[in-house]
Order: structure tokens, then C-alpha cells, then sequence
């Protein structure tokens, strides 16, 4: 537990000192996904981005195991803005559950052509429309 928190600290200070945030816009909250079968079908990560004026907002939909939380991390390699994610703690249940979380970054400093997220590459849309990635 006090790695757990430890890695939480370091994962906001982080956030603070590189200027973006890492939010969860939809928790498991138990509500696990099963099929007939018991088993759920993983569609992938999907990514929608949003560009404005001065903001920049990839909000990702993911399935994982329950009972996680995420940190997120930026970095700006030449024309890509790569992201990624993973849990912060290690526990796990043995259920799956969608999650939703959205970086928010400031457009000037993270403008980029291309977008990376845990090694997918994807085009950012610079008109302001939502894109969602492929599988």
C-alpha cells in the first residue's frame, strides 16, 4: 500500500511539472462486462481527440481488469506526442470493466502531428472534430 501511494505522488507530481492532467471520466464501480459466455469481447483502445485553440483533449475507452486505477504520462520525441497508461496499483479482480480517461495537455506546448498512445500510433485531426482510432 505505501508503494501504492508513493507511485501516486510521484504520478501527480509529474502531471504538475510537465503542465497536463490525467482524469477518469467513467469508473469501473463493479459494474463488470460479461458476455453469455463469461467472457468479454475486447475491442481494443479506442481514442477520440479534440483539438481547440488552446487546448488538447485524447480521451481514451479501455477494458481492463477491475478494481484499478491508472497514471497516465506525456512526452513530446519530434512530431509524436506519445502517451501511456497502465495501473498504478497491483491489485486486480477477476472481472473486466470499460474504463474512461482523458488527458488534457495545453495545445501550444503539446502540438503534434502524430499521436502514440502505449504504442499505437494514430493521426491527430487538427480541425477541432473527434477521430476514433483504429483497432
Amino acid at each position: 500500500m505505501a508503494r501504492q501511494r508513493k507511485r501516486e505522488a510521484e504520478f501527480k507530481e509529474n502531471m504538475q511539472k510537465k503542465g497536463y492532467r490525467f482524469v477518469c471520466t467513467k469508473e469501473c464501480n463493479g459494474n463488470a462486462l460479461f458476455t453469455i459466455e463469461g467472457v468479454v469481447e475486447d475491442e481494443g483502445l479506442h481514442i477520440e481527440t479534440t483539438v481547440s485553440e488552446d487546448s488538447l483533449f485524447i480521451d481514451l475507452r479501455f477494458l481492463e481488469a477491475c478494481c484499478q486505477e491508472f497514471s497516465g504520462d506525456v512526452e513530446k520525441s519530434g512530431d509524436t506526442l506519445k502517451l501511456t497508461y497502465s495501473p498504478m496499483g497491483e491489485m486486480r479482480c477477476r472481472c473486466t470493466c470499460e474504463y474512461k480517461y482523458r488527458f488534457a495537455l495545453p495545445a501550444q506546448k503539446y502540438k503534434s502531428k502524430y499521436l502514440q498512445v502505449n504504442g499505437q500510433l494514430v493521426s491527430i485531426n487538427s480541425t477541432g472534430t473527434k477521430r476514433k482510432s483504429e483497432k
